[in-house]
């Protein structure tokens, strides 16, 4: 186990894997980028990374008061954002 996770890294954020940044370009379905505003683990900085690195993305959406579990320390806001998203992206589809 611990030579799995110092592949990563044991500084947060916890478990980065380096090479992701440079594969984000390969995603080529629509994408939300949801982040919780006090996530501990991946700082928000890596939302942004992720939203100018994925080709389709819809931008970042941070959640206010939320951690990195968003979807359970905010369901509602983050529900709303889910189909927000995905209502957007059907009515693309049509």
């Amino acid at each position: 186990m611990l030579r799995f996770t110092s592949q990563f890294g044991f500084k947060p954020p916890y478990l980065y894997n380096r090479k992701l940044r440079d594969r984000l370009h390969r995603i080529t379905s629509p994408t939300a980028v949801i982040w919780g505003e006090r996530d501990r683990m991946v700082p928000v900085a890596h939302a942004q990374a992720y939203a100018q690195g994925i080709p389709t993305t819809r931008g970042v959406e941070i959640v206010q008061g939320a951690g990195h579990s968003v979807c359970i320390e905010k369901p509602d806001p983050t529900a709303r954002l889910v189909l927000r998203f995905l209502h957007k992206d059907g009515a693309n589809r049509d």
